[in-house]
This record gives C-alpha cells, structure tokens and sequence, in this order.
C-alpha cells in the first residue's frame, strides 16, 4: 500500500491477505430412508467443511418445514433444502429428496359359505412391499389363505419385511346353493291315488332331510312319493350345509269321467217296448263327459247281449242293459237303465158279476197296450150277444147283452181283435 501527500511524501506499507484453503463444502447424508408409505421416519444430515468455521444451516421442506440443525429426523417423503452459511458468509445450497416407497397392496378373492356351513374360504395376493411377508387373522391364523369361514368378516393385519404394516377386512357371504328338481306324474284317474313325486338333488350336500305335506293332512319323507292323490305338495328340504329349499308341486287331475243317464224313449203304450216280447226297444246315443279321450263304449244286456260303439243301440228286448265307458287312462264309468215292456195280453177264463168286488167284470190284462181293438162275445150257439169297440179295462162289460140286460150263467166265447198282431181267443165263464 503507498500513501503519497501534496507534497509527493510518500509512505509504503505491505499488507499480506491470507483467505481459506479450501472453499465451503456442504455434504448431504440420508442416515435413514422412510421404510413405509406415509411414514415419518426419514433422517438426514450435512456435513461442513471448507470455508471459515463457525458453520450454520437453514432447511427448508414440505408442509411449510423448517430447521437449523445439521441433522433433522422424523421427516416425511419430499424435498428438503438446506443452506450451510460460514462466518465469512460464505454458503453452499443443495436439495435431499426422501422417496416415499411404493408399499404393498392386499387384494383377496373370497368364497361363500354354503348356507350355514363352515366352507368359506379366503385367499390373499400381495403386491409390492419387501418379503417376507407375516399375518396376522382376526380368527388366530398365521398363513395368507384361511378356509373353513362361515359367513361373517374377517380382518388381516399384514406386515412385511420392512416393519410395514397394512390392515384390510373380507366379508364372506353366504350362499343357498342347494337346488332340488322333481319329476310329477298326476293320477291317471279322477280321484285316483297313483300320482308320484321324485325328488332329485341337483346341487347340494346330501344326505337331505326331506319333509312334505299336502292334501288331506298328507305328511311323508323321503325324495320319492308315490300313490298321491291331486293337490298341492309342499317340500322342505335340508342339506348337510343346513340349506333349505321349499317348493310347492302341484298334481293335476282329469276330470270326472260321467255317463250322463241314458234315455230310452216311450212307445204310446207308456212302455220302452212297443209288444210284450217285441224287439223294438232303443236307447239313444250317451253322453259323456270328463276323464281322457279316446273312450271306448261296452255294452251288456239280457240274453248274452254284448256290444260295442258310442252310438245309439236298438232292436233290443226288455231287460237291463248297462254300459261301460274306458278313456285313454283306462278309467271307466257306468250307467245302467231298464227297458220295460207291456205286461202280455191275456183273457180271463170267467167273470162272476155279483158286486162283491171280486171279477166283477172282464178285465182283459195288456190290453192298454191297444187302444184300438174290438171285443166280440158269443153265446154257446154262436150268436153274438155283446160287441164294443175301443173297448178300455177302465169302463169294463159286466156280463150284460147289447140291450144292456144281464145274460144268463154259462159259457161264453170271447173275440178280442187287435191291430197288427193275431186275435186273442178264448172261453169266458160267466157266474152269477
């Protein structure tokens, strides 16, 4: 250094400047990295060296952080900046990131419980996170999978092999799966007991427990019923899981099979038979309802009488006839009816008109049957002593001639002239 005057004095001086050695250095250390996903326990110190001691630092980091010392902990994922300061006021900046690491992931796939059963099941996957891996069940167990869970939650505590822990909760649910199918056959008959139920497990644990109910205080066991009558049948079922299935099967029925009553019609003589012994009685063609088509007819009568056919039946004799109608199920159903004919046409072989009440008068039985007729009678010498015609049982001759006077006791021979058929011939004895 010179300093000179106004007069050019001048005066020298030396001055040695020493300065550092080295400049400021500032050196980072991560003493401690975050080990879990969220977690505060990153640590980081600086080293100084260089430049003029007395050293101070200022930090600067997330969420508004701030320190000044060289070592700071408890810290969480991010960026932290630092300043070293000497006494000269020298400085030296530089930046930490902490990572926050990746962690594991749980993910589980549950099974349901059968029904009431301990058959649930859970099976955990991990991702992420260092091995090895521990668990912790809320049911004691230790290992990533648990099976024989009825339903309900479950929570697992897993830690890996960072000290990280996780929690994550299952629900196993429960699930009915007990399926049954059944194979009906209705009775066959209207009011038959031949219908059936089998019962057939589709999807289940067995053996089952069955029960059912139905018609008529019906109770039973068992997958197979049989002899059924129509109705509605109630199943409860339970497996070996405690499952339940209820199902209502229904048996139909045909209708009754009936024979409405068979007819035959009337001849004018109030009879199904025109004569006493004729062959011209007819029932008309039946009708019938209900039960399964096809039907067939069988009809059975008097005398060995057979046949066949839905049809009306004719040329028949009195007697009683009945028919039997099977459907396509082999039901039957019968009706029966009674031809009747005219009692037979006969003379009686003497009248005693004398009031007592007893064959008082000609009575000529059958004769109802022929309205139109002719009555003649002869005396023992062949003179006709009454005749009438259209004569009637119910305004009868009571032995008196055509002048209305009463004949003698004898014998008398009686003509009875009928339509269509041979007279009626005979000897009459009157008796006073």
């Amino acid at each position: 250094l010179v300093v000179s005057d106004v007069n050019t004095c001048s005066f020298t001086v030396n001055v040695n400047l020493v300065g550092p050695e080295t400049g400021l250095e500032a050196t980072p250390n991560v003493i401690a990295e975050i080990d879990c996903p969220g977690e505060n326990s990153g640590s980081i110190n600086v080293t100084a060296s260089g430049g003029s001691e007395d050293y101070s630092i200022q930090w600067n980091g997330p969420n508004e952080f701030s320190a000044s010392t060289f070592t700071i902990a408890n810290l969480g994922a991010g960026e932290y900046t630092f300043t070293v300061s000497d006494i000269n006021g020298c400085s030296s900046t530089d930046t930490v990131t902490l990572e926050n690491p990746m962690g594991f992931a749980i993910t589980g796939e549950t099974l349901p419980a059968s029904c009431v059963s301990a058959s649930g099941s859970i099976v955990l996957t991990i991702s992420g996170g260092e091995e090895p891996f521990n668990y912790l069940w809320n049911t004691g167990n230790l290992t990533a999978n648990i099976s024989n869970l009825t339903a309900g939650s479950y929570t697992v505590i897993v830690t890996d092999g960072n000290g990280c822990e996780q929690t994550a909760s299952f629900t196993v649910t429960s699930e009915n799966d007990l399926n049954i199918e059944a194979e009906m056959t209705s009775p066959l008959c209207f009011g038959s007991s031949n219908g059936s139920i089998q019962a057939m497990l589709i999807l289940g644990q067995g053996p089952l427990i069955y029960t059912w109910a139905g018609p008529n205080n019906f109770s039973g066991s068992g997958e197979n019923l049989n002899n059924l009558t129509a109705g509605e049948y109630e199943l409860s079922a339970i497996d070996q899981n405690g499952c339940l299935f209820t199902e209502t099967y229904e048996l139909s029925q045909p209708d009754s099979l009936i024979i409405g009553n068979l007819v035959s019609p009337l001849y004018p003589n109030g009879f199904n038979i025109g004569t006493y012994g004729g062959e011209d009685g007819i029932i008309l063609q039946p009708e019938v309802n209900g039960g399964t088509p096809t039907y067939t007819f069988t009809w059975t009568g008097p005398n060995g009488f057979i046949e066949t056919g839905s049809g009306a039946r004719a040329g028949l004799i009195t007697g009683s006839y009945m028919l039997i109608v099977t459907d396509f199920n082999a039901c039957t159903d019968t009706a029966t009816i009674i031809l009747l004919e005219p009692i037979p046409i006969e003379l009686p072989n003497g009248i005693s008109p004398n009031g007592d009440g007893f064959n008082d008068n000609l009575q000529v039985r059958g004769l109802e049957s022929f309205p139109s007729n002719s009555v003649q009678v002869y005396n023992r010498w062949g003179n006709l002593v009454h005749e009438e015609q259209n004569y009637s049982n119910t305004n009868p001759w009571y032995g008196l001639n055509q002048s209305g006077e009463e004949l003698p006791g004898g014998t008398y021979f009686v003509i009875v002239e009928l339509p269509g058929r041979d007279n009626l011939r005979g000897y009459l004895e009157l008796r006073r």
